[in-house]
């Protein structure tokens, strides 16, 4: 058993190997783009954002042509983009050759490091995966059946595979990415889906160093070479782990309340407050579902790297003195803005959510510009503005198609007992506080307080992620979810407090790491404290890739539909039918189900649109049940009464290509008329209970 284990394994390590390095070419066609963005303000160059950059300039220039009705999202199209950015990467190297040669003499350390974690991860988890690849249960049906529509949509808004001829009505950018990734690999999302969950948790840790480095750089300016090196080394690993696989402080409580953690749940980590939803990046990672706030993770490390850029260049030209608006509007500053803008747009496509926090972020870090400086004013005012008009072009392809479903704000009726909330949060909160403190005092006796444009992005971090942390015990946006009215609202604000506190935990251990800022003893202390703190968060991937993944005893490969065969045999083989000779998006019928069940997976695996799927999470897109409950209605008609009237009409109103007979559409309809069935078309395929009819 153990030697067929390996050899399964074995046997992807080169599936593996091929699409990190096929996805380490993107890393070549960004170095241009590095160079120009980050060359004056980042240590690194910013190098472990190279993939992100490639990856969105492929997909915003395909996103955008193929909303303008241009059938460009297909692979020949982003082959022909990839190779135009590598020609390009490639005349640039040869005119900055020398200065690239001592570039990467100098910063070899850091880079390689940033390649390693990034190599690492993406082989960790993509091999963690095949112990338990199925992409089923939680949100997976929903997030490949996005990446499937993508696969088979060549223009673009995307129909919505679950209400045939509705346009999706939810933020899927990040999905969209991901198809991009698959028609990259030549993979289906049987694979791809796998892989891409390795993918992002390769970027998340190599981004996450790469920022921290960058922020804490200026604590070791005075200190030797190497070993500045090492210490910056250190600081960014920390910061990879607490990103990558850090919990929050249920472990320390349930360690503590019953002595051992015999009996311990991890998901227990993310409903510990009842009613409500706290996840955290590593949780996320343990159950992998691509969702849009896990797609939505290095691109919220871009975004902040890119405002520290932009406060870096803004706080060095604030006070000039301009002589007239174009002087004002032409200023680095502003182009960072637009840039961020433009950043902001696709984030808001890929979780709507983080728009919100992230433009919190900027106006918590506004306001701490104006305490330190008023003339802040008119720069910040005009970044705004900047950051606006672009946020809204880049952002209009996904608005032009997007309702919202939210009902609004409300004044929250529940309220987390505090001391739920100090089990949760305490440890993270005491140590950002620590940061917070500590950074200012030792700062504040600068010559120029203002120009250390890290302790200010720090002091925002913080003071944001508090605000974050309390705002769902003050308000919450209502959804369809009577009996969890703030899980959503909570979820979505403190994974991002979490991410956040993280990052400034990771800065204060580089403050530790300045001996001579603090007493021996003092310096011991914070040293315990950090290493107690770390091995505390750092239990709770242990239990939670021990019991999702069984022991990571047995190996099943990386195929994520594989189960569909072992379950439903007959049904899966129809599955491979209709992928391998079904062009377009043709509507399919299949039976109707509720959410979180194998319902929809004829139209989840194919992309393939249906009259209605899930109709719970349609009733959330839709913000009203009328429309599923109707269309439920509607394909009972065809199954049961396919000869009559109506169920002509329903098939001429939706039109209807192919009616799936499977085992849920036996089990679903006890009155299935399948004579019936027959006549409204030909067999296309049939085996064993299983049929497809091709509707006349």
């Amino acid at each position: 058993m153990v030697c067929a284990m390996i050899n399964s394994m074995l046997q992807d390590i080169p599936l593996i190997i091929s699409c990190w390095f096929l996805i380490s070419l993107w890393q070549f066609a960004a170095l241009p783009w590095l160079y120009y963005l980050f060359k004056n303000h980042l240590i690194d160059l910013g190098w472990a954002f190279g993939r992100v950059l490639t990856w969105l300039l492929l997909g915003s220039s395909v996103w955008f042509l193929a909303h303008l009705g241009l059938p460009v999202n297909k692979p020949w199209f982003i082959y022909t983009l990839f190779l135009l950015l590598s020609a390009y990467s490639f005349y640039f190297i040869l005119h900055h050759k020398k200065e690239l040669i001592i570039f990467f003499k100098k910063k070899k350390k850091l880079i390689i490091t940033e390649e390693i974690i990034f190599f690492s991860l993406f082989v960790f988890l993509s091999i963690v995966r095949g112990h338990n690849p199925e992409i089923h249960g939680l949100e997976k049906f929903m997030d490949v059946g996005f990446m499937n529509s993508y696969l088979r949509s060549p223009t673009l808004p995307l129909e919505d595979m679950w209400l045939a001829g509705e346009k999706v009505n939810y933020y899927t950018f990040g999905h969209f990415l991901g198809a991009i990734v698959a028609h990259y690999w030549s993979l289906t999302t049987d694979y791809a889906y796998n892989l891409i969950l390795g993918l992002i948790m390769g970027l998340v840790g190599s981004q996450t160093f790469s920022l921290v480095v960058n922020f804490v750089q200026s604590l070791f300016e005075k200190t030797k070479k190497k070993k500045r090196n090492n210490q910056l080394v250190q600081v960014g690993l920390l910061a990879t782990f607490l990103a990558s696989f850090a919990g929050n402080g249920h472990t320390i409580w349930y360690l503590f309340k019953n002595v051992g953690f015999s009996g311990y749940w991890y998901p227990d980590a993310t409903r510990f407050i009842e009613r409500t939803i706290h996840e955290f990046p590593s949780y996320s990672f343990i159950v992998s579902d691509l969702h849009a706030h896990v797609w939505s993770m290095p691109l919220v490390l871009l975004l902040l790297v890119m405002i520290f850029v932009w406060l870096k260049t803004m706080v060095k030209n604030y006070d000039l003195k301009f002589k007239n608006f174009k002087d004002f509007i032409t200023q680095p500053f502003i182009y960072s803005a637009l840039l961020l803008g433009f950043l902001f747009g696709l984030i808001m496509s890929t979780s709507t959510w983080d728009l919100l926090i992230y433009s919190s972020l900027l106006g918590v870090l506004g306001l701490v510009l104006l305490v330190v400086d008023r003339q802040f004013w008119w720069p910040l005012f005009f970044s705004a503005l900047a950051v606006l008009v672009a946020l809204l072009i880049s952002a209009s392809p996904w608005l032009l198609n997007f309702v919202s479903i939210s009902q609004g704000p409300r004044f929250a009726q529940e309220h987390s007992p505090f001391w739920q909330l100090l089990v949760l949060w305490g440890p993270h909160v005491l140590l950002a506080l620590m940061s917070l403190f500590f950074s200012v005092s030792l700062f504040k006796n600068e010559e120029d307080p203002k120009k250390n444009y890290s302790v200010l992005l720090i002091v925002s971090l913080v003071l944001t992620a508090l605000l974050l942390l309390v705002l769902p015990e003050i308000v919450y946006l209502k959804d369809i979810y009577p009996n969890h009215p703030r899980a959503n609202t909570m979820f979505k604000l403190t994974f991002q407090a979490f991410i956040m506190m993280n990052l400034v935990i990771a800065w204060f251990f580089g403050i530790i790491l300045q001996k001579d800022k603090f007493e021996k003893s003092l310096n011991i202390f914070l040293k315990f404290l950090l290493a107690f703190f770390i091995m505390a968060v750092g239990m709770f991937p242990y239990f939670g890739y021990r019991d999702f993944y069984h022991k990571l005893k047995t190996y099943k490969g990386l195929n994520g539909v594989s189960w569909v065969e072992d379950k439903y045999y007959s049904d899966y083989q129809a599955l491979r039918w209709l992928r391998e000779n079904v062009e377009g998006r043709p509507v399919i019928v299949e039976a109707v189900g509720e959410s979180y069940t194998d319902f929809a997976r004829i139209s989840t695996y194919t992309g393939l649109p249906t009259i209605v799927g899930w109709r719970v999470h349609e009733w959330l897109w839709r913000g009203g049940f009328d429309i599923p409950s109707t269309r439920t209605g509607e394909v009972n008609s065809i199954y049961n009464e396919p000869r009559s009237k109506t169920t002509a009409a329903i098939l001429k109103k939706y039109q209807v290509k192919y009616i799936f007979i499977g085992s849920k559409e036996r089990e679903t309809y006890e009155n299935l008329d399948l004579r019936g069935l027959l006549t409204l078309g030909d067999v296309a395929y049939q085996q064993g209970l299983t049929a497809i009819i091709e509707v006349k």
